[in-house]
């Protein structure tokens, strides 16, 4: 391994100028890191902290999100959203790599897998529902409409108190302040138009056929995820399911240092599938 390296760029897409973060050592395995609606590449600061020493750590800001551009008033679905994940990968001339998607990134990132699945050595996929259901697309559909109608100071509170429930382990207010001046940021147009790309969805049939490590984490607070995970684990033997307690919808930043164990341990038990930046090298245990 090399010394750790850090570089920010712009990646150009149709349609979006990409900001790209990358911190570690180029000769590292890859992780990409995809953040939630509403969020930006800071989501995974302490992720990246703790990883960067020993894995090279890309963080994006998706479409409108952060400091990328993305027009508003154009259209935005799934599909293009995840051939940006592939647009990154490409950029960078990283072959293959390991994915760590929360929310709204799991669901791109999924995406992205079942595009190229070639491209992805492991999956962590974070507090998402997998497929929507007739309540969950209302709920998007009302959400997405009152945003962009009237500001995400509309929705905020309620986001903030799904994300980190009262009755979860404590979270400092300074990250709790970070998050929702943030969402507060996103631009209201561009949030509508990405809720708009996740209203409805199906990548189960996806999960049935990529053969790479799967790992699915949820909060045991986050609404129905973690039964719809479990559902999946029980239809799908080869997934690997873990509930996090006293956690709602984002348990990398509830509880830090057991979220990162936890993908540690996954990557550690499935090391023989990690493969090197660009491809060009397996590491095998």
């Amino acid at each position: 391994m090399t010394d750790v390296d850090f570089e920010t760029r712009t990646v150009d897409l149709a349609g979006s100028r990409l900001h790209v973060q990358t911190s570690g050592p180029r000769d590292a395995p890859v992780i990409l890191m995809a953040h939630g609606l509403g969020n930006d590449l800071h989501l995974w600061d302490e992720q990246t902290s703790q990883f960067m020493h020993e894995y090279r750590v890309v963080r994006f800001d998706s479409f409108g999100h952060g400091k990328s551009t993305g027009s508003s008033r154009g259209n935005i679905d799934l599909d293009a959203l995840a051939t940006h994940v592939i647009g990154i990968l490409d950029a960078l001339q990283i072959e293959c790599g390991i994915l760590i998607g929360t929310s709204m990134g799991a669901v791109i990132g999924l995406a992205a897998a079942a595009r190229a699945p070639q491209r992805f050595s492991h999956l962590v996929l974070c507090g998402a529902r997998l497929h929507t259901k007739p309540g969950a697309v209302h709920e998007m559909r009302a959400r997405a409409a009152q945003a962009g109608r009237e500001g995400l100071a509309a929705v905020a509170d309620a986001m903030m108190q799904r994300w980190f429930p009262r009755e979860g382990l404590p979270v400092p207010k300074e990250v709790i302040d970070g998050i929702k001046s943030t969402l507060l940021g996103t631009d209201p147009a561009v949030y509508a138009a990405c809720a708009g790309a996740l209203v409805d969805y199906d990548l189960r049939p996806a999960l049935r056929t990529l053969s790479m490590p799967v790992l699915l984490v949820s909060g045991e607070l986050d609404q129905d995820i973690p039964q719809l995970f479990e559902t999946l684990a029980a239809e799908l033997p080869g997934l690997t399911v873990s509930t996090m307690r006293a956690v709602g919808h984002f348990p990398n930043l509830q509880n830090v240092d057991a979220f990162n164990s936890l993908v540690r341990n996954f990557l550690a038990t499935n090391y023989s599938a990690v493969r090197n930046i660009g491809g060009r090298q397996n590491l095998e245990e």
